[in-house]
């Protein structure tokens, strides 16, 4: 009888942990289910100066943890976007982004379908970006 017992708890352990570990987070899946557009920033208070070649951009964020920023038809700069990583807190609020060999957090102040708002420290202040889902 002890080794049924004991052949139970293991069992539900297992079951237990690997469920865990195969759901993804809420957050990491509105992320990643759309690419991103940005519609409006600022920098240390003061509204951030976009120009139309910023509007035609797309961010993904990859659900295998890359992630991918497509610089659209009407480019703001020429050069190929390096190797670029991300990875969602496991508390959802903030984003570990690496790229290049540099890596920073933005924390994340709204995430809902639609829309993505988060910050982050710059050296000209706090940068704020607000994005929309692009359909």
């Amino acid at each position: 009888m002890n080794k049924i017992i004991t052949l139970l708890i293991l069992s539900s352990l297992l079951f237990a942990t690997s469920c865990s570990k195969d759901e993804e987070n809420p957050k990491a899946e509105l992320l990643s289910s759309t690419a991103w557009k940005i519609v409006a920033g600022s920098v240390g208070g003061l509204e951030e100066s976009l120009s139309d070649c910023d509007f035609d951009d797309r961010y993904y964020y990859r659900s295998d943890g890359t992630y991918e920023y497509n610089n659209g038809a009407e480019k703001c700069f020429s050069d190929d976007p390096e190797e670029i990583t991300w990875e969602l807190a496991e508390d959802g609020t903030q984003i570990h982004i690496v790229a290049g060999g540099d890596d920073q957090n933005v924390d994340i102040l709204e995430l809902t379908e639609t829309r993505l708002v988060w910050e982050t420290s710059s050296f000209f202040g706090t940068l704020r970006q607000e994005f929309e889902a692009v359909e």
